[in-house]
């Protein structure tokens, strides 16, 4: 029994190819069983991930920096000022009307 194993592992050994690809299998196979592939897979992912965010989050920067620069501008501020809060300057006339049924 044990001449037959021996027989057969020597006829692996004797091949080059046979056993490279006995090596190869066995390099795959440990590094399935291991998780390294899949964590280096995961790592990929998570970097195409982040990549994305990060392009996401400089395009949304550019914005808020126009923005930030469009509000340095007393003009711009007085505008939103009538726009959001309803306020009028000194000189102006106010209507309200309501509605009568």
């Amino acid at each position: 029994m044990f001449k037959a194993i021996g027989s057969k592992i020597h006829g692996l050994i004797s091949s080059p190819k046979k056993m490279l690809v006995f090596c190869l299998a066995l390099i795959f196979f440990a590094l399935i069983i291991d998780g390294t592939l899949f964590r280096l897979w995961k790592l990929h992912h998570d970097f195409n991930v982040l990549t994305t965010n990060l392009e996401e989050e400089k395009e949304r920067l550019k914005i808020l920096e126009v923005q930030v620069q469009r509000a340095k501008d007393p003009v711009f501020i007085k505008h939103q000022a009538r726009d959001r809060f309803d306020l009028v300057e000194e000189d102006e006339m106010v209507f309200f009307f309501t509605k009568s049924e």
